[in-house]
């Protein structure tokens, strides 16, 4: 589905009156307007899929698993709040 979306993105769709009609709501309520930052991080997230698909099975060591967990949940929470993130430290245009 994400690679769905990510294609989506890139093309626009879908548009009403020249103007883009599609708002990001993937993190919650807020209605950011779909935009190039959105399909890097779709990108992103195919690229960890892929990346946890390609992993080697073995035994599981505790340090190693508390880190990887560690890991997961920053970068969980980074994605998850990208669009407020970049709304505080960003450069867009606010009117």
């Amino acid at each position: 589905m994400i690679p769905q979306w990510t294609a989506d993105k890139i093309t626009g769709w879908p548009e009403r009156d020249g103007r883009p009609g599609a708002t990001c709501r993937c993190s919650g309520r807020v209605a950011a307007p779909l935009g190039r930052h959105h399909v890097w991080r779709n990108a992103f997230l195919v690229g960890c899929a892929i990346a946890g698909a390609l992993a080697p099975a073995g035994p599981v060591r505790p340090g190693e698993a508390v880190l990887a967990v560690a890991g997961g949940l920053l970068t969980a929470v980074l994605v998850v709040m990208m669009d407020d993130l970049r709304f505080l430290f960003g450069t867009s245009r606010r009117t």
